[in-house]
């Protein structure tokens, strides 16, 4: 413990490109049983949307990308950190929310 408090790493640099790979992979699982379940659920699958703050944010982000088969309805961009990637081609109406103390830079943005 006395290593994580620190600030001194026991399990070296982190490779947050694996880490949101993987998180969007699992969001993209469960969007699929949300779709597949969608009769089970009494849900209309085309008014489904997704929503994620901070890291999730990212995450939602990444679902609404690279989901294949029916798109989110709309995407919850909350707290998200700057520059992190392409929107998809066709994308779902935004939401997105940031706290008014960020410092916007130029060509850090969602493109």
């Amino acid at each position: 413990m006395r290593q994580v408090f620190a600030g001194e790493p026991p399990y070296g640099e982190i490779d947050r490109s694996v880490g949101e790979a993987l998180a969007v992979a699992d969001a993209i699982d469960a969007w699929q049983l949300i779709q597949d379940q969608a009769q089970a659920f009494d849900i209309n699958p085309r008014r489904v949307g997704v929503l994620g703050f901070s890291a999730g944010a990212v995450t939602a982000l990444g679902l609404a990308r690279d989901v294949q088969d029916i798109p989110p309805a709309f995407l919850g961009y909350i707290y998200g950190p700057m520059g992190t990637g392409v929107l998809p081609a066709s994308p779902p109406p935004l939401f997105r929310l940031s706290p008014p103390t960020i410092r916007y830079m130029p060509g850090r943005a969602l493109r």
